[in-house]
Protein backbone atom coordinates (compact mmCIF):
# COMPACT_ATOMS: atom_id res chain seq x y z
CA UNK A 1 0.00 0.00 0.00
CA UNK A 2 2.84 2.15 0.78
CA UNK A 3 4.20 1.98 -2.45
CA UNK A 4 1.00 2.38 -4.42
CA UNK A 5 0.48 5.97 -2.43
CA UNK A 6 4.58 6.82 -3.32
CA UNK A 7 3.33 6.01 -7.51
CA UNK A 8 0.46 7.89 -7.20
CA UNK A 9 2.47 10.65 -5.98
CA UNK A 10 4.79 10.36 -8.48
CA UNK A 11 2.58 10.53 -10.84
CA UNK A 12 0.40 13.77 -10.59
CA UNK A 13 0.03 14.51 -14.19
CA UNK A 14 -1.97 10.71 -14.65
CA UNK A 15 -3.88 11.95 -11.65
CA UNK A 16 -5.21 14.93 -13.12
CA UNK A 17 -5.60 14.27 -16.96
CA UNK A 18 -7.80 10.34 -15.47
CA UNK A 19 -9.79 12.60 -13.59
CA UNK A 20 -10.24 15.27 -16.02
CA UNK A 21 -11.68 12.27 -18.74
CA UNK A 22 -13.53 11.21 -16.00
CA UNK A 23 -15.25 14.21 -15.38
CA UNK A 24 -15.69 14.90 -19.33
CA UNK A 25 -16.90 11.39 -19.54
CA UNK A 26 -19.23 10.78 -16.83
CA UNK A 27 -19.78 14.17 -15.57
CA UNK A 28 -22.86 14.61 -17.71
CA UNK A 29 -24.68 10.95 -15.98
CA UNK A 30 -23.24 11.70 -12.83
CA UNK A 31 -25.33 14.59 -12.03
CA UNK A 32 -28.24 14.53 -14.34
CA UNK A 33 -30.61 12.13 -12.95
CA UNK A 34 -32.18 9.59 -15.02
CA UNK A 35 -33.86 5.71 -15.07
CA UNK A 36 -32.36 3.26 -17.59
CA UNK A 37 -33.89 -0.80 -18.68
CA UNK A 38 -32.79 -2.77 -15.83
CA UNK A 39 -32.10 0.32 -13.25
CA UNK A 40 -36.17 0.51 -13.27
CA UNK A 41 -36.48 -3.17 -12.20
CA UNK A 42 -34.14 -2.63 -9.45
CA UNK A 43 -36.27 0.32 -7.95
CA UNK A 44 -39.51 -1.17 -8.60
CA UNK A 45 -38.87 -5.36 -7.61
CA UNK A 46 -35.28 -5.41 -5.91
CA UNK A 47 -35.74 -8.67 -4.48
CA UNK A 48 -36.96 -10.14 -8.51
CA UNK A 49 -33.88 -8.14 -9.91
CA UNK A 50 -31.38 -9.56 -6.56
CA UNK A 51 -32.55 -13.09 -7.45
CA UNK A 52 -32.48 -12.63 -11.41
CA UNK A 53 -28.88 -11.56 -10.95
CA UNK A 54 -28.15 -14.91 -8.88
CA UNK A 55 -29.70 -17.34 -11.26
CA UNK A 56 -27.79 -15.77 -13.53
CA UNK A 57 -24.31 -17.00 -11.98
CA UNK A 58 -23.80 -13.43 -10.60
CA UNK A 59 -23.52 -14.04 -7.15
CA UNK A 60 -20.74 -11.56 -6.98
CA UNK A 61 -22.78 -9.12 -7.94
CA UNK A 62 -25.34 -10.04 -5.31
CA UNK A 63 -22.86 -9.94 -2.45
CA UNK A 64 -21.35 -6.34 -3.05
CA UNK A 65 -24.26 -5.16 -3.07
CA UNK A 66 -25.03 -6.66 0.62
CA UNK A 67 -21.33 -5.69 1.36
CA UNK A 68 -22.19 -2.04 0.67
CA UNK A 69 -25.96 -1.40 1.77
CA UNK A 70 -27.02 -0.94 -1.88
CA UNK A 71 -29.91 -2.25 -1.34
CA UNK A 72 -32.29 0.00 -3.43
CA UNK A 73 -31.79 2.12 -6.21
CA UNK A 74 -29.55 5.29 -5.54
CA UNK A 75 -28.44 6.55 -8.67
CA UNK A 76 -25.94 9.82 -7.55
CA UNK A 77 -24.40 7.97 -5.04
CA UNK A 78 -23.74 4.30 -7.05
CA UNK A 79 -22.38 6.69 -9.77
CA UNK A 80 -20.17 9.27 -7.90
CA UNK A 81 -18.46 5.10 -6.12
CA UNK A 82 -18.57 4.23 -9.82
CA UNK A 83 -16.34 7.38 -10.83
CA UNK A 84 -14.22 7.13 -7.96
CA UNK A 85 -13.75 2.97 -8.16
CA UNK A 86 -12.91 3.57 -12.19
CA UNK A 87 -9.64 5.38 -10.63
CA UNK A 88 -8.30 3.40 -8.62
CA UNK A 89 -8.71 0.48 -10.90
CA UNK A 90 -6.63 2.21 -13.65
CA UNK A 91 -4.24 3.47 -11.19
CA UNK A 92 -3.78 -0.18 -10.23
CA UNK A 93 -3.17 -1.16 -13.28
CA UNK A 94 -0.69 1.26 -14.01
CA UNK A 95 1.32 0.32 -10.65
CA UNK A 96 1.37 -2.99 -12.09
CA UNK A 97 3.25 -2.08 -15.37
CA UNK A 98 5.16 0.45 -13.53
CA UNK A 99 6.13 -2.10 -11.49
CA UNK A 100 7.26 -4.65 -14.13
CA UNK A 101 8.43 -2.14 -16.73
CA UNK A 102 12.09 -1.66 -16.35
CA UNK A 103 12.40 1.09 -19.36
CA UNK A 104 11.72 4.11 -17.52
CA UNK A 105 12.26 6.89 -20.44
CA UNK A 106 8.37 8.12 -21.14
CA UNK A 107 6.89 5.94 -17.98
CA UNK A 108 5.14 9.00 -17.13
CA UNK A 109 3.23 9.70 -20.67
CA UNK A 110 2.29 5.74 -20.74
CA UNK A 111 0.55 5.99 -17.70
CA UNK A 112 -1.30 9.25 -19.26
CA UNK A 113 -2.38 7.34 -22.02
CA UNK A 114 -3.34 4.07 -20.52
CA UNK A 115 -5.72 5.88 -17.95
CA UNK A 116 -7.44 8.44 -19.82
CA UNK A 117 -7.81 6.16 -23.29
CA UNK A 118 -9.36 3.58 -21.07
CA UNK A 119 -11.60 5.79 -19.16
CA UNK A 120 -13.01 7.49 -22.20
CA UNK A 121 -13.71 4.42 -24.07
CA UNK A 122 -17.37 4.42 -24.94
CA UNK A 123 -18.07 0.76 -25.20
CA UNK A 124 -18.16 1.60 -21.10
CA UNK A 125 -21.01 3.72 -21.52
CA UNK A 126 -22.93 0.79 -22.34
CA UNK A 127 -22.04 -0.91 -19.26
CA UNK A 128 -21.75 1.81 -16.81
CA UNK A 129 -25.39 2.85 -18.08
CA UNK A 130 -27.25 0.53 -16.32
CA UNK A 131 -26.88 2.33 -13.08
CA UNK A 132 -28.03 -0.96 -11.16
CA UNK A 133 -24.67 -2.05 -11.19
CA UNK A 134 -22.31 1.04 -12.55
CA UNK A 135 -20.11 0.77 -8.87
CA UNK A 136 -20.95 -3.26 -8.91
CA UNK A 137 -19.05 -3.20 -12.26
CA UNK A 138 -16.40 -0.77 -11.54
CA UNK A 139 -15.19 -2.61 -8.14
CA UNK A 140 -15.21 -6.19 -9.27
CA UNK A 141 -12.44 -4.67 -11.90
CA UNK A 142 -10.85 -3.13 -8.94
CA UNK A 143 -10.66 -6.57 -7.65
CA UNK A 144 -9.30 -7.63 -10.91
CA UNK A 145 -6.56 -5.77 -11.04
CA UNK A 146 -5.54 -6.56 -7.48
CA UNK A 147 -5.76 -9.78 -8.39
CA UNK A 148 -3.55 -9.35 -11.37
CA UNK A 149 -1.19 -7.78 -9.11
CA UNK A 150 -1.04 -10.43 -6.26
CA UNK A 151 -0.50 -12.78 -9.10
CA UNK A 152 2.67 -10.75 -10.71
CA UNK A 153 3.94 -11.14 -7.18
CA UNK A 154 3.22 -14.41 -6.19
CA UNK A 155 4.71 -15.99 -9.08
CA UNK A 156 7.68 -13.50 -9.41
CA UNK A 157 8.94 -13.64 -5.42
CA UNK A 158 7.38 -17.66 -5.28
CA UNK A 159 4.99 -16.30 -2.46
CA UNK A 160 2.10 -19.04 -3.11
CA UNK A 161 -0.54 -17.27 -0.22
CA UNK A 162 -0.69 -14.25 -3.11
CA UNK A 163 -1.22 -16.40 -5.28
CA UNK A 164 -4.23 -18.13 -3.48
CA UNK A 165 -5.58 -14.60 -2.61
CA UNK A 166 -5.51 -13.86 -6.37
CA UNK A 167 -7.37 -17.09 -7.58
CA UNK A 168 -10.07 -15.86 -4.28
CA UNK A 169 -10.05 -12.48 -5.92
CA UNK A 170 -10.34 -13.32 -9.80
CA UNK A 171 -13.22 -15.65 -8.25
CA UNK A 172 -15.03 -13.00 -6.65
CA UNK A 173 -14.57 -10.98 -10.02
CA UNK A 174 -15.83 -13.08 -12.49
CA UNK A 175 -19.05 -13.81 -10.47
CA UNK A 176 -19.76 -10.47 -10.58
CA UNK A 177 -19.14 -10.67 -14.12
CA UNK A 178 -18.71 -13.44 -16.31
CA UNK A 179 -16.75 -11.24 -19.24
CA UNK A 180 -13.89 -10.41 -16.91
CA UNK A 181 -12.66 -14.47 -17.20
CA UNK A 182 -11.58 -12.89 -21.09
CA UNK A 183 -10.11 -9.23 -19.16
CA UNK A 184 -8.00 -11.36 -16.93
CA UNK A 185 -6.43 -13.06 -19.53
CA UNK A 186 -5.67 -9.20 -21.25
CA UNK A 187 -4.18 -8.07 -18.57
CA UNK A 188 -2.12 -11.39 -17.60
CA UNK A 189 -0.52 -11.21 -21.16
CA UNK A 190 0.29 -7.73 -21.02
CA UNK A 191 1.76 -8.00 -17.87
CA UNK A 192 3.64 -11.42 -19.31
CA UNK A 193 5.27 -8.82 -22.61
CA UNK A 194 6.77 -6.68 -19.89
CA UNK A 195 8.44 -9.54 -17.87
CA UNK A 196 9.60 -11.21 -21.16
CA UNK A 197 11.68 -8.52 -21.79
CA UNK A 198 14.62 -9.21 -18.96
CA UNK A 199 13.63 -12.84 -17.66
CA UNK A 200 15.14 -16.34 -19.01
CA UNK A 201 13.27 -18.56 -21.12
CA UNK A 202 12.49 -20.55 -17.96
CA UNK A 203 11.04 -17.78 -15.99
CA UNK A 204 8.80 -16.69 -18.97
CA UNK A 205 7.48 -20.39 -19.01
CA UNK A 206 7.21 -19.87 -15.48
CA UNK A 207 5.20 -17.26 -15.40
CA UNK A 208 2.99 -18.11 -18.48
CA UNK A 209 2.14 -21.45 -16.77
CA UNK A 210 1.13 -20.50 -13.40
CA UNK A 211 -1.03 -17.09 -14.64
CA UNK A 212 -2.76 -20.03 -17.00
CA UNK A 213 -3.31 -21.94 -13.60
CA UNK A 214 -4.39 -19.47 -11.36
CA UNK A 215 -6.83 -18.25 -14.53
CA UNK A 216 -8.32 -22.03 -14.30
CA UNK A 217 -8.33 -22.44 -10.78
CA UNK A 218 -10.54 -19.38 -10.79
CA UNK A 219 -12.91 -20.57 -12.97
CA UNK A 220 -13.38 -23.54 -11.95
CA UNK A 221 -13.98 -22.36 -8.58
CA UNK A 222 -16.35 -20.34 -9.59
CA UNK A 223 -18.60 -22.68 -11.31
CA UNK A 224 -18.22 -25.05 -7.99
CA UNK A 225 -19.09 -21.84 -5.75
CA UNK A 226 -22.53 -21.15 -8.47
CA UNK A 227 -23.74 -24.88 -8.66
CA UNK A 228 -23.69 -24.59 -4.72
CA UNK A 229 -25.63 -21.50 -4.43
CA UNK A 230 -28.15 -22.25 -7.37
CA UNK A 231 -28.44 -25.91 -5.82
CA UNK A 232 -29.59 -24.26 -2.34
CA UNK A 233 -31.43 -21.60 -3.59
CA UNK A 234 -33.31 -23.39 -6.85
CA UNK A 235 -32.75 -20.11 -8.97
CA UNK A 236 -31.05 -21.11 -12.29
CA UNK A 237 -31.82 -19.24 -15.40
CA UNK A 238 -30.70 -20.27 -19.08
CA UNK A 239 -29.63 -16.27 -19.92
CA UNK A 240 -25.84 -16.56 -20.57
CA UNK A 241 -25.95 -20.12 -22.10
CA UNK A 242 -28.58 -18.46 -24.66
CA UNK A 243 -26.47 -15.77 -26.24
CA UNK A 244 -24.63 -19.03 -27.41
CA UNK A 245 -25.34 -19.06 -31.44
CA UNK A 246 -23.86 -21.67 -32.79
CA UNK A 247 -26.31 -24.34 -32.42
CA UNK A 248 -29.56 -22.07 -32.77
CA UNK A 249 -27.95 -20.14 -35.78
CA UNK A 250 -25.54 -22.55 -37.30
CA UNK A 251 -21.65 -22.32 -38.48
CA UNK A 252 -22.18 -19.88 -41.49
CA UNK A 253 -24.47 -17.46 -39.61
CA UNK A 254 -21.99 -17.61 -36.42
CA UNK A 255 -18.97 -17.04 -38.92
CA UNK A 256 -20.50 -14.46 -40.58
CA UNK A 257 -21.24 -12.61 -37.40
CA UNK A 258 -17.53 -12.88 -36.21
CA UNK A 259 -16.28 -11.57 -39.65
CA UNK A 260 -18.53 -8.54 -39.38
CA UNK A 261 -17.53 -7.75 -35.67
CA UNK A 262 -14.05 -8.44 -36.55
CA UNK A 263 -13.88 -6.04 -39.34
CA UNK A 264 -16.29 -3.59 -37.33
CA UNK A 265 -13.74 -3.38 -34.44
CA UNK A 266 -10.50 -3.29 -36.92
CA UNK A 267 -11.81 -0.18 -39.15
CA UNK A 268 -13.15 1.60 -36.36
CA UNK A 269 -17.22 1.40 -37.73
CA UNK A 270 -19.35 2.74 -35.42
CA UNK A 271 -19.15 4.94 -32.24
CA UNK A 272 -18.08 2.32 -29.94
CA UNK A 273 -14.63 1.55 -31.84
CA UNK A 274 -11.79 3.69 -33.50
CA UNK A 275 -8.86 3.41 -35.47
CA UNK A 276 -6.95 2.83 -32.60
CA UNK A 277 -7.16 -1.04 -32.17
CA UNK A 278 -5.42 -0.98 -36.14
CA UNK A 279 -2.96 1.24 -35.27
CA UNK A 280 -1.56 -0.97 -31.80
CA UNK A 281 -2.00 -4.15 -34.10
CA UNK A 282 0.34 -2.89 -36.61
CA UNK A 283 2.75 -2.05 -33.99
CA UNK A 284 2.66 -4.99 -31.81
CA UNK A 285 3.76 -7.15 -35.28
CA UNK A 286 6.15 -4.33 -35.56
CA UNK A 287 6.89 -5.81 -32.31
CA UNK A 288 6.75 -8.99 -32.90
CA UNK A 289 9.57 -8.87 -35.60
CA UNK A 290 11.62 -7.14 -33.29
CA UNK A 291 11.25 -9.73 -31.23
CA UNK A 292 11.96 -12.24 -33.76
CA UNK A 293 15.01 -10.34 -34.80
CA UNK A 294 16.48 -10.52 -31.36
CA UNK A 295 16.25 -13.75 -30.89
CA UNK A 296 14.80 -13.07 -27.08
CA UNK A 297 14.38 -15.44 -24.36
CA UNK A 298 11.54 -17.25 -25.23
CA UNK A 299 10.42 -15.09 -28.58
CA UNK A 300 8.22 -17.98 -29.86
CA UNK A 301 5.85 -17.77 -26.74
CA UNK A 302 6.35 -14.15 -27.02
CA UNK A 303 5.15 -13.93 -30.68
CA UNK A 304 2.44 -16.24 -29.81
CA UNK A 305 1.73 -14.27 -26.49
CA UNK A 306 1.38 -10.76 -28.96
CA UNK A 307 -1.16 -13.00 -30.53
CA UNK A 308 -2.72 -14.37 -28.03
CA UNK A 309 -3.21 -10.27 -26.73
CA UNK A 310 -4.99 -8.99 -30.12
CA UNK A 311 -7.00 -12.26 -30.21
CA UNK A 312 -8.41 -11.78 -26.38
CA UNK A 313 -11.26 -9.11 -27.09
CA UNK A 314 -13.10 -11.76 -29.54
CA UNK A 315 -13.07 -14.90 -27.35
CA UNK A 316 -16.27 -14.67 -25.95
CA UNK A 317 -17.95 -13.77 -29.23
CA UNK A 318 -15.91 -16.68 -30.49
CA UNK A 319 -17.56 -18.61 -27.85
CA UNK A 320 -20.92 -17.32 -28.48
CA UNK A 321 -20.67 -17.10 -32.66
CA UNK A 322 -21.61 -13.23 -32.57
CA UNK A 323 -20.56 -10.10 -31.56
CA UNK A 324 -21.92 -10.17 -28.32
CA UNK A 325 -23.14 -7.40 -25.99
CA UNK A 326 -21.42 -4.05 -26.33
CA UNK A 327 -21.35 -3.83 -22.70
CA UNK A 328 -19.41 -7.19 -22.42
CA UNK A 329 -16.69 -5.62 -24.95
CA UNK A 330 -14.60 -4.53 -22.31
CA UNK A 331 -11.01 -6.40 -23.06
CA UNK A 332 -10.87 -4.21 -26.88
CA UNK A 333 -10.28 -0.61 -24.82
CA UNK A 334 -8.01 -2.54 -22.05
CA UNK A 335 -5.82 -3.92 -25.01
CA UNK A 336 -5.81 -0.79 -27.04
CA UNK A 337 -5.13 1.55 -24.28
CA UNK A 338 -2.28 -1.02 -23.08
CA UNK A 339 -1.01 -1.49 -26.43
CA UNK A 340 -0.82 2.27 -27.03
CA UNK A 341 1.41 3.04 -23.89
CA UNK A 342 3.21 0.06 -24.23
CA UNK A 343 4.28 0.92 -28.09
CA UNK A 344 5.16 4.46 -26.85
CA UNK A 345 8.44 2.99 -24.82
CA UNK A 346 9.74 2.48 -28.72
CA UNK A 347 9.14 5.96 -29.70
CA UNK A 348 12.53 7.15 -31.07
CA UNK A 349 14.24 10.42 -29.60
CA UNK A 350 12.53 12.52 -33.10
CA UNK A 351 10.75 15.16 -31.68
CA UNK A 352 8.95 15.32 -34.82
CA UNK A 353 7.75 11.57 -34.53
CA UNK A 354 6.82 12.40 -30.94
CA UNK A 355 4.96 15.18 -31.70
CA UNK A 356 2.49 13.33 -33.68
CA UNK A 357 2.28 9.97 -31.85
CA UNK A 358 1.35 12.38 -28.58
CA UNK A 359 -1.47 14.27 -30.55
CA UNK A 360 -2.86 11.07 -32.00
CA UNK A 361 -2.63 10.06 -28.66
CA UNK A 362 -4.83 13.73 -27.26
CA UNK A 363 -7.24 13.69 -30.09
CA UNK A 364 -7.97 9.82 -29.55
CA UNK A 365 -8.69 10.70 -25.73
CA UNK A 366 -10.54 14.30 -26.70
CA UNK A 367 -12.71 12.00 -29.53
CA UNK A 368 -13.40 9.02 -27.33
CA UNK A 369 -14.53 11.38 -24.19
CA UNK A 370 -16.86 13.39 -26.45
CA UNK A 371 -18.36 10.00 -27.99
CA UNK A 372 -19.04 8.82 -24.17
CA UNK A 373 -20.63 12.00 -22.84
CA UNK A 374 -22.84 12.13 -25.91
CA UNK A 375 -24.14 8.92 -25.16
CA UNK A 376 -25.37 9.88 -21.68
CA UNK A 377 -26.38 13.14 -23.22
CA UNK A 378 -28.64 11.18 -25.44
CA UNK A 379 -29.78 8.99 -23.16
CA UNK A 380 -31.30 11.53 -20.56
CA UNK A 381 -32.92 13.09 -23.61
CA UNK A 382 -34.76 9.48 -24.33
CA UNK A 383 -35.65 9.21 -20.28
CA UNK A 384 -37.07 12.98 -20.77
CA UNK A 385 -39.29 12.14 -23.52
CA UNK A 386 -40.09 8.73 -22.09
CA UNK A 387 -41.12 10.43 -18.55
CA UNK A 388 -43.45 12.96 -20.86
CA UNK A 389 -45.11 10.28 -22.76
CA UNK A 390 -45.80 8.05 -19.78
CA UNK A 391 -47.52 11.04 -18.15
CA UNK A 392 -49.49 12.05 -20.78
CA UNK A 393 -50.78 8.28 -21.14
CA UNK A 394 -50.83 7.54 -17.43
CA UNK A 395 -52.86 10.80 -17.05
CA UNK A 396 -55.31 9.57 -19.82
CA UNK A 397 -55.94 6.31 -18.84
CA UNK A 398 -56.64 7.24 -14.98
CA UNK A 399 -58.91 10.06 -16.41
CA UNK A 400 -61.05 7.79 -19.03
CA UNK A 401 -61.11 4.94 -16.04
CA UNK A 402 -60.74 6.12 -12.76
CA UNK A 403 -59.90 3.59 -10.47
CA UNK A 404 -59.50 4.79 -6.50
CA UNK A 405 -56.90 2.24 -6.24
CA UNK A 406 -54.90 3.09 -8.94
CA UNK A 407 -53.65 -0.49 -9.81
CA UNK A 408 -55.11 -0.94 -13.06
CA UNK A 409 -54.41 -3.86 -15.34
CA UNK A 410 -53.30 -2.38 -18.71
CA UNK A 411 -51.67 -3.71 -21.49
CA UNK A 412 -49.72 -1.69 -24.13
CA UNK A 413 -49.66 -2.82 -27.63
CA UNK A 414 -47.53 -1.92 -30.49
CA UNK A 415 -44.11 0.29 -29.54
CA UNK A 416 -43.25 4.05 -29.86
CA UNK A 417 -39.99 5.23 -30.60
CA UNK A 418 -38.11 8.39 -29.68
CA UNK A 419 -37.39 11.05 -31.88
CA UNK A 420 -34.32 12.22 -30.73
CA UNK A 421 -32.75 15.66 -32.15
CA UNK A 422 -29.74 15.28 -35.14
CA UNK A 423 -27.70 16.28 -31.86
CA UNK A 424 -27.98 12.43 -30.02
CA UNK A 425 -26.91 9.07 -30.99
CA UNK A 426 -28.14 5.89 -30.66
CA UNK A 427 -26.24 2.44 -28.69
CA UNK A 428 -27.22 -0.70 -28.06
CA UNK A 429 -29.65 0.21 -25.61
CA UNK A 430 -28.38 3.79 -24.76
CA UNK A 431 -30.82 6.11 -26.58
CA UNK A 432 -33.53 3.18 -26.79
CA UNK A 433 -37.33 4.04 -25.37
CA UNK A 434 -39.13 2.15 -22.36
CA UNK A 435 -41.77 1.82 -25.12
CA UNK A 436 -39.18 0.10 -27.42
CA UNK A 437 -38.39 -2.64 -25.11
CA UNK A 438 -40.89 -6.12 -25.80
CA UNK A 439 -42.22 -5.02 -28.76
CA UNK A 440 -41.72 -7.85 -30.49
CA UNK A 441 -43.82 -10.41 -28.39
CA UNK A 442 -46.85 -11.09 -29.54
CA UNK A 443 -49.28 -9.07 -28.22
CA UNK A 444 -47.16 -9.51 -24.90
CA UNK A 445 -47.31 -7.15 -21.94
CA UNK A 446 -43.97 -4.80 -21.66
CA UNK A 447 -43.17 -5.68 -18.29
CA UNK A 448 -40.30 -2.80 -18.95
CA UNK A 449 -42.64 -0.25 -19.93
CA UNK A 450 -45.15 -1.05 -17.12
CA UNK A 451 -42.14 -1.28 -14.87
CA UNK A 452 -41.51 2.05 -15.39
CA UNK A 453 -44.76 3.65 -15.31
CA UNK A 454 -44.77 2.20 -11.62
CA UNK A 455 -41.26 4.34 -10.82
CA UNK A 456 -43.16 7.23 -11.88
CA UNK A 457 -46.53 6.56 -9.07
CA UNK A 458 -48.52 4.98 -11.86
CA UNK A 459 -49.54 1.45 -10.39
CA UNK A 460 -50.34 -0.24 -13.23
CA UNK A 461 -50.51 -4.20 -13.36
CA UNK A 462 -50.04 -6.36 -16.04
CA UNK A 463 -53.72 -7.50 -18.02
CA UNK A 464 -54.41 -10.75 -19.45
CA UNK A 465 -57.28 -10.57 -22.47
CA UNK A 466 -58.17 -13.35 -24.69
CA UNK A 467 -56.02 -13.04 -27.66
CA UNK A 468 -58.57 -13.36 -29.85
CA UNK A 469 -60.56 -11.00 -28.69
CA UNK A 470 -57.53 -7.95 -27.97
CA UNK A 471 -56.90 -9.08 -31.70
CA UNK A 472 -60.03 -8.22 -32.93
CA UNK A 473 -60.32 -5.23 -31.13
CA UNK A 474 -57.46 -3.32 -31.54
CA UNK A 475 -57.82 -3.33 -35.56
CA UNK A 476 -60.99 -0.85 -34.41
CA UNK A 477 -58.22 1.64 -32.94
CA UNK A 478 -56.30 4.35 -33.38
CA UNK A 479 -52.72 4.61 -32.57
CA UNK A 480 -51.79 6.72 -29.88
CA UNK A 481 -52.91 9.84 -28.81
CA UNK A 482 -56.14 8.90 -30.88
CA UNK A 483 -59.18 9.25 -28.50
CA UNK A 484 -59.78 5.94 -29.53
CA UNK A 485 -56.38 4.53 -28.43
CA UNK A 486 -57.47 3.08 -25.03
CA UNK A 487 -60.35 0.67 -24.70
CA UNK A 488 -61.61 -1.10 -21.56
CA UNK A 489 -61.67 -5.01 -22.65
CA UNK A 490 -63.27 -7.06 -19.46
CA UNK A 491 -61.71 -4.81 -16.47
CA UNK A 492 -58.51 -4.48 -18.60
CA UNK A 493 -56.98 -0.92 -20.21
CA UNK A 494 -55.79 -1.66 -23.80
CA UNK A 495 -53.30 0.57 -24.93
CA UNK A 496 -52.61 0.94 -28.68
CA UNK A 497 -49.05 2.40 -29.43
CA UNK A 498 -48.59 1.63 -32.90
CA UNK A 499 -50.09 -0.53 -35.62
CA UNK A 500 -47.17 -3.23 -35.43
Amino acid sequence: MKNFIEFIKKNPEMVICSIVSLFFCYGFRIFNYSITIDSVSMAVDYDLMFNTFISSGRFGYALTKKLFGLNQLDSNFSLILMGITILLYSYVMCYVFNTLNKVKTMHKLQNIVFTTMFISAPIFAEQYNYTLQSFEIAFAMLLLAISLYLSVVGITENKRLLNILSILLLTYAVATYQSFVVLYISGAISCYLYISEYSTKKQCHNFALKQLLIWGASLVLYYILNFIIQSMTGMRNTYVGSLILWKTEGIKMCVKNLSYFIFSVMSGKGIFYNSTYIVITIGLICYSIKVFKEKREAWILNIVAIIGLLLSPFLISILMGTAGPIRAQMAIPFVTAFGLSFLLRYLKQNRAIKFIVITYCFFSVFQQCKETSQLFYSDYMRYNQDVQLATEIGYDIQKNYPNENNNLPVIFVGWHQTQLPPSCVKGEIIGHSFFEWGHNSPWGNLPYLLQFFNSLGFRFTPGVVDSAELESTIKNMDTWPKENSIKLINDVVVVKLSDE
